[in-house]
Order: C-alpha cells, then structure tokens, then sequence
C-alpha cells in the first residue's frame, strides 16, 4: 500500500495525517487499514488526521447527494453509510483509533442538486436559487459555481457545515 501524508504549516496549526489523493478510488476497508497505520506508527509524531478525498460520492460523471444536495459517500464504496448517517460510523472508527477524520469537498454545488432543485437543509431556499450556472468547475464538471454573496449561498454552506458537524468530520479540506 502506497501512503500519501501531508504535513500542516502555518499558524493555524493545521493537521498532520494520511489523504488517500494519490492513492486511487478509496474504500472503507483500504481507508480503516492506513488509519490504523497512522495510529499506531505516526500518531506518536503528531499525524492525528486521516482524510478521505475526492471520489467518494462521485459515480461516472454525476455526484451521489442525499435529499438536500450534500455530498454522500457511495454505498459500494463505504458500507456503513448505508444506515443514513453518511460518515458518522467511519467517524466513530476513525475516533475510536484516536484519530480525527477529515473529508475533502469541492466548492460549489453539484450538477444533480441543481436539476433536481433540491431544497437547502433547513432553508427556504432550493438548489436553483443557489448555483450560477456559468460558473462550472472545469476539473470537476459535476459542480457548478454558487451565487456567493447570497443568503441562499450562505444557507446552501451553513447546510454543508452541519452536515460535517452531525457526522462527525474534524476537518474539510476545500
């Protein structure tokens, strides 16, 4: 197993800990065994993040989302997501390793939520009033830009925000 670690710089005191980017498709199974590693080899060296990057929710061209839009980890890809918490039993693992999880998210809003006109978690406010269609992400064509000064962009990240804090996540990597 090829690991990929970052280290943290700066005066944020940003974390130190294993992204799988380079490491090809993540699964549950390959993600628990590398943090395992990083808590018992690295934890002692102040490696305390383990992060899963990009891939997760993406299936073909389209982003897999729950019923307001937000990223969701693809079921064949992370099983214990399939109880409807996404994350939060990864989050437990990673936890119980004594370990903080992290997630990678890209800007914006995705293609599907948009179509859909998803509603904004705890919003009045739906997937149309928020993404500017103009905008796309050339890398990551499954996003589209959002209207950034809006109130409706400003719940659409308050949604993603809490997603994150419901299931446990201690670190988004944007």
């Amino acid at each position: 197993m090829i690991l990929s670690f970052f280290a943290g710089v700066g005066a944020l005191g940003a974390p130190r800990g294993y992204n799988n980017f380079d490491n090809g498709q993540v699964n549950e199974a390959s993600f628990m065994l590398a943090a395992q590693y990083v808590s018992d080899v690295l934890l002692p060296f102040g490696y305390d993040t383990v992060t899963v990057d990009g891939g997760y929710a993406i299936n073909g061209s389209d982003l897999i989302t729950d019923g307001f839009g937000r990223p969701y980890p693809r079921l064949d890809l992370f099983p214990s997501a399939s109880d409807g918490r996404g994350f939060r039993t990864l989050s437990e693992k990673v936890h119980a390793l004594g370990l903080k999880l992290g997630v990678w998210i890209n800007r914006g809003i995705s293609n599907s939520a948009y179509y859909s006109n998803l509603p904004v978690f705890n919003s009045s406010y739906h997937a149309k009033d928020v993404a500017i269609t103009t905008n796309d992400c050339v890398w990551a064509p499954y996003f589209m830009g959002t209207n950034a000064p809006s109130s409706a962009s400003t719940d659409w990240y308050r949604s993603i925000a809490q997603w994150w804090l419901d299931q446990g996540i201690d670190f988004v990597k944007a």
